[in-house]
């Protein structure tokens, strides 16, 4: 029967890609967040400065221009934040998905070495097998060949 010496470690290896796939699935619905997050905080700004820009040219109060103006430019400082953040989830995504690659890479390292080792046992266990049945062979022939004694 074949054994893996190293079982434990290929488990250990295949428990960790999957925390490792955990975590990138993680970091990559932050960064998804991130991005919605700022793309509505760009919407907000674009539909304040439409809707700035039509009571201008409706001839709308010069303060209240002013109080927008104030109010956008607040916005587009929380635009920038959002934006930073995502660039940070981003980050933090590429590094875990490295992570990943990594884990995976290490795992398949060993399923490599136990595919081998098993070929490697299952040709042994060929020739022994060979070796048995031409042993068992030789006796039939080394009986056959003795002249019956009267």
């Amino acid at each position: 029967m074949f054994r893996f010496r190293l079982e434990k470690v290929l488990r250990h290896r295949e428990r960790r890609e999957d925390d490792e796939a955990r975590a990138h699935r993680r970091a990559l619905e932050a960064l998804r967040r991130a991005t919605e997050r700022r793309r509505g905080q760009e919407r907000l700004i674009t539909a304040l400065a439409r809707e700035g820009e039509a009571s201008r040219r409706a001839g709308g109060d010069v303060r209240q221009w002013g109080l927008l103006a104030s109010f956008l430019a607040v916005q587009e400082d929380k635009r920038r934040a959002l934006l930073r953040r995502e660039c940070e989830a981003a980050a933090a995504a590429a590094v875990q998905r490295e992570r990943l690659l990594r884990a995976h890479r290490d795992r398949q390292v060993l399923e490599r070495l136990r595919e081998r080792q098993h070929e490697a046992w299952a040709e042994e266990e060929r020739r022994r097998e060979l070796r048995a049945m031409d042993e068992v062979a030789a006796r039939g022939a080394r009986a056959n060949a003795q002249p019956d004694l009267p």
